[in-house]
């Protein structure tokens, strides 16, 4: 399906049955492999339930669309299922919380943009596609996100954890400080009582503690790799090559008397 349109429209127009009943071991479908828009138009056309058609993951292919950010496929999907944007995977996930989850922008901001019900869904760990946005430090995501009138930023998780409370719980990252602003400038509470300021200490520490466990790594390994005096390994280096030296020379003097030989 990957790109070849002519071979895929060919099958939809000989065997149009097979798009439904064709799966492979991951229970992925051809709807879910459809890249180019065209041909899934072509599929729904003849057969209008394959947009609910799900893997082994439980994603449908609006998941699928949302998780390559393949925008045109999505709106092309939900402009015949609107509802699948409500669809969950069986990690109880929208297709919001997998466009964000992978980094796709440009997918999450159509779903942002076109399907507000959809905000504020949890997924099977109480998360919010806000929480998602903060775990994966997605600072462009979480902007428009908050923009959103009907953004709850306070939600809280099954854990009670809204998303500001996500910062410290999520890896230390260099964007850490300007989303625990933008939070606390969209009137996000911590429940665990943290201010701002108190946030930005604390996931500053955690960056310089992890910026010097990381520079501690590197240089244990080093030694690891180099257990040897840097002075030692460079003698010994220099003894190696003249050593290799000696050895071509004679091999080089045995080639000049083989040659010499066979002149005469």
């Amino acid at each position: 399906m990957r790109g070849r349109t002519a071979f895929a429209f060919e099958m939809l127009r000989l065997k149009p049955e097979l798009i439904s009943r064709t799966r492979n071991r991951d229970g992925i479908c051809p709807i879910h492999l459809a890249c180019h828009v065209d041909i899934v138009r072509e599929m729904l056309a003849a057969n209008k339930s394959l947009a609910r058609l799900c893997d082994g993951n439980g994603y449908t292919a609006v998941h699928s669309a949302a998780a390559n950010n393949q925008v045109e496929v999505l709106a092309a999907l939900l402009k015949e299922e609107p509802g699948l944007a409500r669809e969950v995977t069986g990690e109880g996930e929208t297709a919001l919380h997998v466009a964000v989850k992978n980094y796709m922008i440009g997918a999450a901001t159509h779903l942002i943009g076109h399907y507000e019900d959809i905000l504020n869904v949890a997924d099977g760990s109480g998360n919010t596609a806000l929480h998602c946005a903060v775990t994966r430090k997605q600072v462009q995501i979480l902007k428009i996100l908050l923009a959103e009138e009907e953004i709850q930023q306070n939600f809280e998780n099954a854990y009670g954890l809204t998303p500001l409370d996500m910062i410290p719980e999520s890896p230390a990252g260099p964007n850490d400080t300007e989303i625990i602003r933008s939070l606390s400038h969209a009137g996000c509470k911590s429940g665990g009582g943290y201010t701002q300021d108190m946030m930005i200490v604390t996931t500053t520490t955690r960056a310089a503690v992890v910026a010097h466990q990381a520079r501690a790594t590197r240089g244990s390994l080093m030694k690891k790799l180099v257990p040897c005096d840097w002075n030692e390994w460079c003698k010994k280096d220099n003894e190696w090559l003249k050593e290799a030296q000696r050895e071509l020379m004679v091999v080089a003097t045995l080639i000049s008397a083989a040659a010499f030989q066979v002149s005469n």
